[in-house]
This record gives structure tokens, sequence and C-alpha cells, in this order.
């Protein structure tokens, strides 16, 4: 087998269809723990064993499996008895004085895990052959529970299977009403008492388990997975009381591929009539199902009912036909997650997170940067006013400025320069310190010289045009282009 495996125990009821008595259960040969008033009861696993006094009766469990586990009591009246193991005689057991203080945990054998994994059968047989102990006679055999080992597979998880997630058929001849199936998971339930009505299932995996109910609730049936064998098993016990949860069918060591597995009602008991093939225990037990259909039609199931309650696939189920049952539900599609997908889950999620961010970070970055290449921010407003203040300076250092005359246009709001007026005094006082060796010019005390003033005057007119001529043009612009 492929992968990882773990040793798994299937355990099985002493009711369980899946332990073939012989003679059948009858309360004669082979008897219900407890019919007659055993006091030690409540002593065995779930209050249920079964018991017989008579030679050479046995109970048999074909399993798929590592080994097995016989399980019962060792009491003042217990006797020898012999197990047979594929075949093989392993000899007589238990021939001595039973011990004075009974044990009912006693294990008639035990080799689980010790075999090869595959097909066996073991058998219990009562060898009591008169052996008699302080008056009482050493004759009685029990069985309280089996358990078989086995391998599957680890890395496959189990699935819960409801009763509707099968098809049956006909539709009529199944019902489901849950009233007389206490304890059934979820609540539900598909039962019939028709002869030859089907149940089936379709699923994907390497190990299937059917559960359902036996006792007063059970029936004759059989099972077939795919087209291999079909193998029968007596579900019902008149008298023997209600038990839920037992195992209808188990089978593993299937290649993980897509499987179907079908049940069949052997027959369909009229009322009054025992559908057990043993004698009449005088039983008149009945079981009343109230409201749903039957084959019958008359809302009475008595005697045998078979139900089913729900599968454990390793894998997946197919659903079942919502036309099949009118019950086909979505609980195909649930799955159970392990502790493994859910932290992978988290960690897939956190991983987009981060992700994202970073992305998104990475974007914003980039559109900060592209959003400053177009729009200056409020540092660069200060090295562009700067730069404005500078060319304005540059622009005037090469005018002059006279008595409040201006050579800017009065709306841009321009200062006359403190270097013009600096050169200007420069000039006045060169020309004051000549004035004496100047004799020969006319000078006006209130207007200046003439010449000076006339070349000053014609000096301010052109400048004025040209000033003029650039503002008609274009003006300043607020800020280096």
């Amino acid at each position: 087998m492929s992968g990882g495996v773990q040793l798994v125990d299937i355990v099985l009821d002493a009711y369980s269809p899946l332990l073939v008595y012989n003679p059948p259960v009858d309360n004669y040969t082979w008897c219900q723990g407890g019919f007659d008033g055993d006091p030690f009861t409540a002593d065995y696993n779930n209050g249920t064993f079964m018991t017989t006094n008579r030679t050479n009766a046995s109970v048999t469990l074909s399993f798929t499996g590592t080994g097995v586990q016989l399980v019962g009591s060792y009491r003042q009246n217990s006797g020898p008895y012999k197990i047979i193991l594929d075949d093989e005689d392993l000899g007589l057991n238990r021939t001595g004085i039973p011990p004075s203080e009974p044990d009912f945990n006693y294990v008639y054998f035990d080799n689980r895990q010790s075999l090869e994994h595959g097909f066996h059968t073991i058998q219990l047989t009562n060898e009591y052959e008169g052996s008699v102990n302080n008056g009482i006679a050493l004759a009685y055999v029990g069985v309280d529970y089996m358990s078989f080992s086995t391998v599957v597979p680890s890395t496959i998880s189990d699935t819960r299977m409801q009763d509707s997630e099968f098809t049956y058929a006909p539709e009529e001849a199944w019902s489901t009403d849950a009233a007389n199936f206490p304890d059934f998971d979820e609540g539900t339930v598909h039962y019939t008492s028709s002869s030859n009505a089907t149940a089936s299932l379709s699923f994907q995996g390497t190990r299937i388990i059917v559960y359902g109910a036996v006792g007063d609730i059970g029936a004759p049936y059989s099972v077939q997975i795919d087209d291999g064998e079909v193998l029968s098993y007596n579900g019902t016990s008149p008298g023997f009381g209600y038990h839920p949860g037992q195992v209808l069918y188990y089978a593993d060591n299937l290649v993980n591929a897509s499987h179907s597995i079908n049940f069949v009602i052997l027959s369909n008991v009229d009322a009054g009539s025992d559908p057990s093939n043993s004698t009449d225990s005088g039983s008149t037990n009945e079981f009343v199902a109230s409201g749903g259909n039957n084959a019958a039609g008359s809302g009475s199931v008595p005697g045998v009912t078979f139900s089913i309650d729900y599968a454990i696939v390793d894998g997946y189920a197919e659903p079942a036909s919502p036309s099949s049952s009118g019950s086909a539900s979505s609980e195909a599609l649930k799955k159970t997650l392990t502790s493994g997908d859910i932290v992978g889950i988290v960690i897939g999620c956190f991983g987009a997170l981060a992700v994202f961010l970073v992305v998104s970070y990475i974007l914003f970055r980039r559109h900060r940067v592209a959003q400053s290449n177009v729009h200056p921010t409020r540092q660069d407003d200060a090295f562009w006013t700067d730069r404005k203040q500078s060319d304005a300076q540059s622009r005037t250092s090469n005018t002059f400025n006279i008595k409040g005359l201006t050579p800017y246009p009065l709306n841009l709001g321009r200062s006359s320069s403190p270097l013009l007026l600096d050169r200007k005094t420069s000039r006045r006082t060169s020309e004051d310190s000549s004035s004496e060796t100047q004799g020969e010019r006319d000078y006006d005390a209130a207007e200046g010289y003439p010449a000076e003033r006339e070349r000053l005057k014609q000096g301010v007119a052109a400048r004025e045009a040209k000033e003029a001529q650039a503002s008609a043009i274009d003006p300043l612009p607020s800020y280096e282009v």
C-alpha cells in the first residue's frame, strides 16, 4: 500500500450481523445475554453478550485486516473452547478450573497486527464434554465483542456520509420517519421492510463502513461491492431489543478509485412470522413504524426492518441523483477539513495579504514620484521664489532711476534699484568735482547744466519707450519656465 498508513481497530458488538452464529441465535442454542435474568449483564461491554452451552456451537468472523481479538467472560460455569484461524486448528483452551471471581474482560484470542494484511477467518467453538466443578457444569462459552486490526492510508481523510446520500429503489418502499429510531446519527434514517428493495452508494476511496440498527429492528440482507462476491447477513433477532449503531458491512484494501456498494433486502415478512433462519423463540415483539411508506402500505412493519444510518468512507462519496429518493442533499459536498488543511488556508491568506500590501506600496511610491515631477513641492516653491527674485535683480541691474521715475510698469510692483541710485550719486559727485574746470558751461542751479539735462531726458525717454514696447509684447512670467 503506497503512502503512509495508520493502524485502526474495528470493534463489533456481539449483535453485529458480521458475526455468524451457528446454530442461529434463538435463545435456545445461542442465547441473548441476560434474557434469563443474569444479574451480571451490566458488567459486559454495552451490557450485551451472546452465550451458549451447546457442544460444537460456534461463531465465525470473516474480515480483511492484520489480526483479530475475541473478548468474553470467564465465570464459574465457563468451559473449554477451540480457535480455528484460517482453517488452522489452534487447539483447546481453558481446560482448567474457573477462577473464584469472574473475569468480564476475558480475552479468548488476540493476534492483532500480527498477520499479513488480507482476508482472514476466525471461528470460536464450544468444546464442552461434560466437565463439572463443584456440581456446576463447565459448559458455557460467551462472546462480548470482537475487534480486528487493519491498516488504512493515513493521507486520506474519513468522510461521514448520511443516509440521504444513498440511492433508494423503489422510492415508495422507503420511509424517512425517524420516530422509532432514537440515537441515529443526526436524527435521520431510511428504512424498509420490502423484499428486493435496494440501497446503493457510489464512492471513491479505499474502505467503507455502513451502520444501521439490528435486533428487533433488523432484516436479512445481501451486500455487493462493484461486481464482486455477493455476501449475505442477518440483522434481525426478534425479542433481542433495539441496537442502533451496528456495523452492517465493512471492507477495506480497495483500490483508491470509484466504487459502488449495493444492499438488497432478502425477504419481506408478513405480520406474525419469524424471518430468521432459526427456530421460533416464541417472541411476539413487533416493530411498528408510524407514518411513511412501506411495501404493504399499511403503516405497520412487523418484526423485520432494514435501516441505513450512515457510512464512513476513506476519500469521498459521489452524491446520489436528486431524483433517486427525493432526499439526496448537498451533504455529499461536505468534506472534513484536517488541521493541515486549515493551517494551509490560513498561511495562504496571510501570504496573499502580504503580496497585496507590497504591491500597493510600490504603486504608491511610483505615484508620488510621478506627481513630484509635475508639481513642485513646498521646498521647490522656495527655490523658485529665490530664483525669481534673482532674475528680477539681474534684469534691473543695467537700468537707472531718477527722482521716482521707474523703467517698469507700475502694475508690476517693481521698486527702484539701490544700485542705480548709487551710480547716479557717484556720477554727480564726479561732475561736481570737475565743475570748477568747466566754467565755460552755463550752469543753472535750479535746472542743472543744459547739456546734461537734455542728455538725461533723452535717455529716460528712450528707456521708457523700450520698456513700453516690452510690456506690450509679453508680461514677465511668475517663475522661470
